[in-house]
């Protein structure tokens, strides 16, 4: 958080977006009730609920032959722990 700070990085947690148009964000706070414009946005990052990234897996499920689920497929977390999962199911095989 430091680094991006430093960066000139701007963090609006708890915040929906509303729209986006061009370079203009249009924002409302759940908690607070406040709507707000922000003018000249370069990059808009947003982090939404979390969910499993399995279509892929139900779409190839009972078509191959031996098929594995492993990091955001199973749920989604952190690289480090994909990669655990990676690497504990490929000594499996």
């Amino acid at each position: 958080m430091d680094r991006l700070s430093e960066r000139g990085v701007v963090c609006t947690p708890f915040t929906l977006v509303t729209e986006i148009s061009g370079k203009t964000v249009h924002t409302f706070h759940p908690y607070t009730k406040a709507e707000r414009r922000i003018e000249n946005v370069d990059t808009v990052v947003l982090i939404m609920g979390k969910r499993p990234n399995d279509g892929l897996y139900f779409a190839l499920k009972g078509k191959v032959p031996e098929l594995h689920r492993i990091g955001d497929c199973v749920a989604p977390r952190k690289v480090s722990e994909a990669i655990w999962e990676g690497e504990t199911t490929a000594r499996q095989i």
